[in-house]
């Protein structure tokens, strides 16, 4: 299952590690609740250090594969993503002329989305801890799909508004989500290099 998986992966992280919980008993047998983190690091260090077969735990071909088709499905939500939200910003002089909106109400139209997008970021992580992210990001791509085709259909200001409000909500859980996939399926010397790339997509 995932949990075994994602120990596999850490677990050549911490191949030759000493034992934390040993290291406090015997700093506590040796001065009691007064000790010094020099202390601590001194006894940690003399401890017998555990070995891990790092080819033992090397990812299996079916994490290998799940990772990279992770790598490439964000970075082509992450593209999609950031092609959608720029988008008004390419078009906005022919939507004011047509829709006749004025220069303050057009301000108030590209802000929209990043409102939208930065207000929605806490709630969409704490989601995407509860139901994972695969329905999260799933969720977000069919809405942010929906609203950038409403965007296209709308016919006054405010349901552009609208429209643009719901873009920034549905594009929320990408890097939040995409952060939690880089957590679950990479080991811990894995994951920056998986971040980069994830977000070399913006």
């Amino acid at each position: 299952n995932r949990r075994a998986a994602h120990v596999a992966l850490v677990a050549p992280t911490v191949s030759r590690a000493p034992s934390w919980p040993m290291a406090l008993m015997h700093l506590h047998a040796r001065n009691g609740r007064k000790a010094s983190a020099v202390q601590f690091w001194t006894v940690l260090e003399s401890l017998p250090q555990s070995d891990v077969d790092p080819s033992a735990t090397r990812p299996s071909a079916r994490i290998i594969s799940i990772q990279r088709w992770s790598v490439v499905l964000l970075i082509a939500g992450g593209a999609l993503n950031y092609v959608d939200r720029a988008t008004l910003s390419v078009a906005n002089k022919f939507i004011q002329d047509d829709l006749g909106i004025p220069i303050a109400g057009m301000g108030l139209l590209l802000s929209a989305f990043l409102w939208a997008y930065a207000l929605a970021q806490l709630p969409v992580g704490r989601l995407i801890d509860r139901w994972g992210p695969r329905r999260l990001l799933g969720l977000g791509l069919l809405f942010w799909s929906i609203a950038q085709a409403a965007g296209a259909l709308v016919t006054s200001f405010g349901v552009f508004i609208a429209a643009r409000f719901a873009l920034g909500v549905s594009e929320a859980p990408l890097f939040p989500g995409g952060a939690r996939v880089v957590r679950d399926w990479f080991g811990v010397r894995q994951r920056g290099f998986a971040s980069g790339l994830l977000q070399s997509a913006s």
